[in-house]
């Protein structure tokens, strides 16, 4: 019995050293393969299609002229020119009178009335947008600051005949509004206060006024109203091609 006992432990021992070889060799044969996958990722960038582009034309406030129907009403011939500064919030109004009449009557009835102004206002608009190509340009309430100098030459028909020489300057405030009146046209309503004065020379005139004899030299200062106007001016501009649609 001890032999058989030790043929079949000897036995067992190759079967187990036979099965612990093969599973070696089994690790050893095992193929261990790294798969590698290559993407290629497309990117679709989408391109907004134009819109074909279109020519847009806005007509840009330049400048305005205009005149004084009060002054015109009272043979004052005078001329504004008014245009926008940065914007049309903002104007510069430039203006001249130029009345320069002289009338020679029988009985020594002579008359003067001569007078050269010129002045310059800034004006600010409450309602205007901040576009000169806006409807509301020069339209609404606004106030302003002038300042204004000239000279003068006045003669009434009087007793003494007495006429008034001199210059003058003058600064002040304004308050008015304006009306559209049709689409270009404007029609502003305004009231100036402020003072007046320089040097004025009294004269008398002799001899159908061949003769100006000279009676004094004064000085004369006024404040209050100063000018009162109601004027119509006309925007003049031009029209701007702007380019427009999508891209």
């Amino acid at each position: 019995m001890g032999a058989h006992k030790r043929h079949t432990l000897c036995l067992l021992s190759i079967i187990l050293l036979f099965l612990s070889g093969g599973k070696a060799h089994a690790q050893s044969v095992v193929v261990r393969d790294t798969v590698v996958i290559r993407d290629t990722v497309l990117i679709y960038i989408a391109r907004q299609k134009s819109e074909p582009d279109t020519l847009k034309r806005e007509r840009h406030f330049v400048f305005a002229p205009g005149t004084n129907l009060l002054f015109d009403a009272a043979l004052t011939p005078n001329l504004e020119i008014e245009f926008p500064i940065g914007s049309s919030r903002w104007s510069m109004l430039a203006e001249w009178w130029t009345p320069w009449y002289r009338w020679h009557g029988e009985g020594r009835k002579n008359r003067a009335y001569q007078l050269l102004l010129g002045g310059v206002e800034g004006r600010y608009w409450f309602s205007a947008r901040k576009n000169t190509a806006s409807p509301t340009v020069l339209k609404g309430h606004f106030v302003g600051i002038y300042g204004a100098g000239g000279m003068y030459d006045l003669e009434w028909d009087t007793p003494a005949h007495q006429g008034w020489q001199g210059e003058f300057w003058s600064v002040g405030l304004t308050y008015g509004y304006a009306f559209a009146v049709g689409r270009s046209w404007r029609l502003a309503l305004s009231l100036s206060a402020g003072y007046v004065g320089g040097p004025q020379r009294v004269y008398e005139g002799q001899f159908n006024d061949e003769h100006l004899i000279w009676q004094g030299t004064r000085r004369f200062s006024y404040f209050g109203p100063t000018k009162a106007k109601v004027t119509l001016s006309y925007l003049i501009g031009w029209k701007v091609r702007q380019k427009g649609g999508g891209r």
